[in-house]
């Protein structure tokens, strides 16, 4: 697990209890393998952005900070390419049809690059 994915979820772990997610991350892999349940960086956002947006660990706003992806793809070297009404529409779409974390995976992919050197 990235350093990045682990301090988002201590910050989520710091939030009152009640508003922690509730389901296990979806794979198949035991959470106590050797094995990465999400083996790649586009995996990693992908399913930080379903938990946020399917577990509403907040009161509000919680498509609006499933996006935080965004800024976990930003932090490890990719830039979201998707226009802000795509990804809007795109996280709605999320809490309607709750789709696979590889759905997700690759709608990121396709709408990432990575970012230029200074």
């Amino acid at each position: 697990m990235t350093s990045h994915l682990l301090l988002t979820l201590l910050v989520l772990a710091s939030f009152d209890k009640a508003h922690l997610p509730t389901h296990q991350p979806r794979g198949t892999a035991p959470l106590c393998a050797s094995n990465d349940l999400y083996p790649n960086l586009f995996s990693k956002a992908a399913a930080l952005l379903d938990s946020l947006i399917r577990d509403h660990p907040f009161p509000d706003g919680n498509k609006r900070i499933g996006i935080a992806a965004a800024f976990f793809l930003r932090q490890n070297g990719y830039r979201l390419t998707a226009l802000p009404e795509d990804l809007g529409a795109f996280a709605l779409c999320g809490v309607e049809s709750s789709p696979e974390i590889p759905e997700i995976a690759n709608w990121l992919k396709e709408r990432s690059a990575p970012e230029k050197g200074p």
